[in-house]
């Protein structure tokens, strides 16, 4: 499902009209259709906007594989600062034992979501599969 669907569908779950939502995101009644129909790619600080109206982060308009390029740009910031941190401290770096996939990444935010109780069932299933 794309950009403009996803938020034709949210706003029609709230009862929303577009001159609602137009109204609350500050943008144009008729952007919003065009965006709506894909007829226009929204800016980051419009979906923003629009996301905020409809009260729902911007992460649920995105795809899942957008969501994913965000968390490779993320991850690989992450990578740089820990990389510049162990070469300030030791002298050298290797790049390749810290970085994390964005998967594994997404995965790892998910489980820090977790109940504590649930965490702890996380962690034995892992330590488990390790021992197999």
């Amino acid at each position: 499902m794309n950009i403009g669907s996803k938020i034709k569908e949210y706003r029609n779950e709230q009862g929303l009209t577009q001159k609602d939502l137009a109204t609350k995101a500050d943008i144009s009644r008729s952007y919003l259709g065009d965006v709506e129909k894909n007829r226009y790619n929204a800016s980051v600080e419009t979906l923003q906007k629009i996301a905020s109206a409809l009260g729902i982060p911007v992460t649920k308009l995105l795809t899942t594989e957008e969501q994913l390029e965000i968390a490779k740009g993320s991850l690989s910031q992450i990578n740089d600062t820990v990389s510049q941190y162990y070469l300030s401290k030791t002298g050298q770096v290797f790049s390749e034992d810290l970085q994390l996939d964005a998967a594994t990444n997404l995965l790892m935010n998910k489980i820090k979501k977790l109940s504590e109780k649930n965490r702890k069932i996380v962690e034995v299933l892992v330590n488990q599969l390790e021992n197999d």
